[in-house]
């Protein structure tokens, strides 16, 4: 049985400013952590992606 996963959808200003302030508040998170997801809030597509690959190896 095979599934289709639909393409990722790039995310809306809103949705970016949410998780922005989510970052600049969450103190558990190396500065490393917080500039990579800075640099993902910045890339229009394949978030969840991109932030798989930022946290691998990473708690």
């Amino acid at each position: 049985m095979s599934v289709a996963i639909p393409a990722p959808t790039p995310l809306t200003a809103d949705e970016r400013a949410v998780i922005a302030r989510v970052v600049d508040q969450a103190p558990p998170l190396t500065e490393s952590t917080r500039s990579r997801l800075s640099a993902l809030l910045r890339q229009p597509d394949g978030f969840a992606e991109a932030a798989r690959a930022a946290f691998r190896g990473e708690r």
